[in-house]
């Protein structure tokens, strides 16, 4: 596995996959990273809130700035500067409020 850093205050401004709901940019993958273990690091933002559905992998998300909230399995959380959202594989999940705009998060899948 390859060794990387990333600091959370020098993040790329370069955003070439905007949604409606806000915008993803990829930061490493398993290609990238040089490991056996299938995952995704990526930087989100969210405008809005953006119902993710549910997935095959375990998703974690790092709010770097910015407070909402976020329903997981029909529980719904607030959050902040600081926290992070654990999502098993398979749980049905979505942000639900953005409170401050823009909300950036550093966004993990795993399997």
């Amino acid at each position: 596995m390859k060794t990387f850093h990333i600091d959370t205050e020098n993040l790329p401004k370069d955003v070439k996959d905007v949604k409606e709901w806000g915008s993803l940019v990829n930061l490493a993958n398993t290609q990238t990273a040089g490991t056996a273990a299938e995952f995704s690091l990526s930087l989100i933002s969210y405008e809005k809130e953006h119902y993710s559905g549910l997935h095959n992998d375990t998703e974690y998300i790092y709010i770097i700035e910015g407070r909402g909230k976020v329903k997981i399995a029909g529980n719904e959380i607030a959050f902040g500067k600081g926290s992070l959202l654990a999502i098993p594989a398979g749980t049905e999940h979505g942000i639900s409020e953005v409170e401050n705009n823009p909300v950036r998060a550093l966004l993990i899948h795993v399997r």
